[in-house]
């Protein structure tokens, strides 16, 4: 699942693609690198991208996109990246299921984790959490919802 949603983080978009063009920011030395969108009667995806160079987080990188299939399924999806972080998330929806997944890195101590939900219209659903680093995690009853707490050790 999660490598699907993967697929649609370099898309973005398309509905405020259209009325963006390409800009460049000389005090923070950051471009847009890609706008672009397509689409037909059933269809389409759109996406932008920027990157560069932005104080005090040096090496930047970000993009988002969405695209949809009429009757199948829409979603979408952002990335971003630095020296030092380094995120990607996306979504899908069908007429009867959500995915929705994320990761996470932290560069400078080589470590990450993933959390992905996918839920049905019966109501029922999974989430999953996976880490690079030992966690324990804690369930508890908050305010009358269902809780968990994970935390690397």
């Amino acid at each position: 699942m999660f490598s699907q949603i993967i697929g649609v983080l370099a898309l973005a978009g398309a509905s405020t693609a259209a009325s963006l063009q390409r800009h460049d920011f000389p005090a923070s030395n950051v471009t847009v690198l890609s706008l672009d969108k397509n689409y037909n009667s059933t269809g389409g995806e759109g996406h932008v991208a920027i990157g560069g160079v932005l104080s005090p987080f040096g090496s930047i990188g970000a993009g988002c996109g969405v695209n949809w299939d009429n009757g199948v399924a829409y979603g979408g999806g952002l990335q971003a990246g630095s020296d030092a972080f380094g995120l990607g998330g996306g979504f899908k929806i069908t007429p009867t299921t959500l995915e929705v997944g994320t990761g996470f890195g932290i560069n400078p101590s080589n470590s990450s984790a993933d959390v992905t939900f996918t839920g049905h219209t019966n109501g029922t659903f999974q989430l999953r959490f996976s880490s690079s680093s030992p966690f324990a995690c804690v369930p508890s009853n908050e305010e009358g919802s269902n809780v968990v707490v994970c935390t690397t050790s």
